[in-house]
């Protein structure tokens, strides 16, 4: 009976501590569209540098009658600031680059802290990227600074820059603070150690 006791609680620990994942607090950027917005053909957006390790797990833009249902959206990732117009940079690599996009995007880009990432946008329906004055937000507790990002075509490898304090393309964005696929928290892995011992006891005990 005993022995039967010992395997049940240490089959009960390994499963809790298998199961028992960090804890992912999920956060919200999305600059709410509330300044007309532009250009006909061109994509307009923000850059940002990473406080903190991140996911984003989709991407949407805001118009004033709610997320656009149709737009063309790229996902940059820089190797240094972006410098300011009329200089434009090619200094990246496209995470992504999709169209006819229809409310929010699924996807899954992980970033490291002090990483220089792009939003660029379009909406297709009005034929320009809505703005949103709203620069200052925050990653998980941690003020992060928007920068207008202007590319002067839809062409997903032409050069792109910045314009500091100008009004930005109205993109949100979801994420999660720890990246997916973490390994097993230090809880996690004790509890995990627990039942791995506790059935080796009961094994020994019935040798």
């Amino acid at each position: 009976m005993l022995k039967l006791a010992v395997k049940l609680v240490a089959a009960l620990a390994i499963v809790a501590g298998l199961s028992h994942s960090p804890a992912t607090k999920a956060g919200v950027i999305s600059p709410s569209a509330n300044g007309g917005g532009c250009c006909s053909s061109y994509l307009r957006g923000y850059w940002f540098q990473t406080p903190t390790d991140f996911t984003i797990d989709s991407i949407w833009l805001n118009t004033a009658s709610g997320l656009s249902t149709s737009f063309t959206l790229q996902v940059l990732k820089f190797n240094a600031p972006v410098p300011g117009w009329p200089a434009a940079t090619t200094d990246f690599v496209s995470l992504g680059y999709f169209t006819n996009v229809n409310g929010a995007l699924n996807v899954n880009y992980s970033f490291s802290a002090n990483d220089y990432i792009g939003l660029l946008a379009f909406d297709q329906n009005l034929n320009l990227t809505p703005y949103s004055t709203q620069s200052a937000q925050n990653i998980n507790g941690m003020s992060v600074t928007l920068t207008r990002l202007l590319r002067q075509s839809l062409i997903s490898n032409d050069g792109v820059s910045s314009e500091a304090g100008g009004s930005l393309g109205a993109i949100g964005f979801s994420y999660n603070n720890t990246p997916r696929n973490t390994v097993t928290s230090a809880g996690s892995l004790a509890l995990t150690l627990l039942g791995a011992t506790l059935l080796g006891f009961a094994r020994r005990r019935k040798a």
